[in-house]
């Protein structure tokens, strides 16, 4: 999507805005005509509230802002019963029934470089009067108000930077991971400074995690939030010292009683390899000499029809079109599963070779290591 389908919804805060705030700035609002808003966000079951309530049929968390933070989760219900009780609804299976956001989200991702399943669409629906109580979300949300009118109270700066795990607030059990995250004591809501957004349809509130807000609707309010979770660096970090160590046996050696002293130091020692090999393996997806991939062992050519793959779990048969290079990357790995390097597959195939491994990858014959081999093998 082109840089005016961005500025038509964040205004000049465009893109670049929802990244900034998202990466430790400050909440961002915008206002405009609900027209300019994505083509799937006027489907018929967003028209209003009760449309939405009418045509929705999955999950459905449902509360009082006077009852606290706390919502009762039903699998099947009826919202527009619900509704009329004087219940606030977070429903978060939009894309079961507007399928045309799903293709939207996925772009969305890829513009924000964040990895696919990182976000998703849930609706939010109360009655006049409702709203949520205070609270702050461990995940960034952008709340796009398509009917009804509805004020945000939201406190700057940030009461705990960049959350993880669960929502928190006055009234919710802290969750274990909130601990070591609030070691200086839990974040208190009584000195905070709130400001007022008002937002009407087509108003758009880019909301960053830590926040302290709360909200109250005064008219029935339908609102969309895109909630987005991308791994932080503590997981990517994780995930590679795991990648890495599952490498050595000696990692995977399993513990029966708590590890020695010795055991310690030499975990502590080795740890302390691996994370030196952080700062030095690949740092994005680009292809580079030590990327690493590996033979699929469940899936071959077909011996006998080499323009088809056998996937020996099911029995299956698929065609593949395997370019010349392909067919010459195949035949130098004949059946060997063992590790290799890009570099390792240029001199024995030839310049170019990443197109073709990618080849390998899309037809389910190849598997690329998401980090660099870190120890000989």
């Amino acid at each position: 999507m082109d840089a005016d389908h961005w500025d038509a919804l964040f205004g000049a805060a465009g893109l670049t805005g929802v990244r900034e705030a998202f990466s430790g700035g400050e909440p961002v609002v915008v206002h405009g005509a609900r027209d300019r808003l994505p083509h799937w966000m006027h489907h018929e079951s967003l028209r209003s509230a009760a449309a939405l309530c009418a045509t929705y049929s999955g999950r459905i968390l449902h509360g009082r802002r006077d009852r606290g933070p706390r919502s009762t989760l039903i699998e099947r219900g009826s919202a527009t019963d619900l509704l009329a009780a004087g219940e606030a609804l977070y429903l978060p299976d939009i894309d079961k029934i507007i399928y045309e956001s799903i293709d939207w989200i996925i772009n969305f991702e890829k513009c924000l470089g964040i990895p696919k399943g990182s976000a998703r669409v849930t609706a939010w629906v109360a009655p006049a009067g409702e709203g949520t109580a205070l609270h702050l979300d461990a995940e960034d949300v952008i709340s796009v108000q398509l009917s009804g009118r509805k004020t945000f109270e939201v406190a700057e700066p940030a009461a705990l930077p960049f959350p993880v795990g669960f929502q928190y607030g006055p009234g919710i059990p802290a969750a274990a991971d909130l601990y070591p995250q609030a070691a200086g004591g839990f974040p208190d809501p009584t000195p905070a400074r709130f400001t007022s957004l008002e937002l009407e349809p087509g108003s758009v509130l880019v909301l960053p995690r830590g926040h302290w807000h709360r909200t109250r609707c005064s008219e029935v309010s339908l609102s969309l939030s895109i909630v987005t979770a991308p791994p932080t660096r503590m997981d990517w970090a994780l995930g590679m010292l795991r990648h890495g160590a599952l490498q050595d046996a000696r990692w995977r050696q399993p513990l029966y009683g708590a590890p020695t002293v010795d055991q310690r130091t030499q975990i502590a020692t080795g740890f302390a390899a691996l994370v030196r090999h952080l700062a030095e393996g690949p740092g994005d997806w680009a292809w580079c000499d030590t990327t690493a991939l590996q033979r699929v062992p469940s899936v071959t050519l077909d011996p006998e029809d080499p323009s088809h793959l056998i996937d020996h779990y099911d029995g299956t048969r698929r065609p593949v079109a395997a370019t010349p290079l392909m067919a010459a990357v195949l035949r130098w790995l004949g059946s060997d599963t063992s590790v290799f390097t890009v570099a390792q597959a240029r001199t024995a195939v030839g310049a170019g070779v990443e197109v073709a491994l990618e080849g390998l990858i899309q037809n389910g014959m190849l598997y690329r290591w998401p980090g660099s081999i870190v120890r000989p093998l």
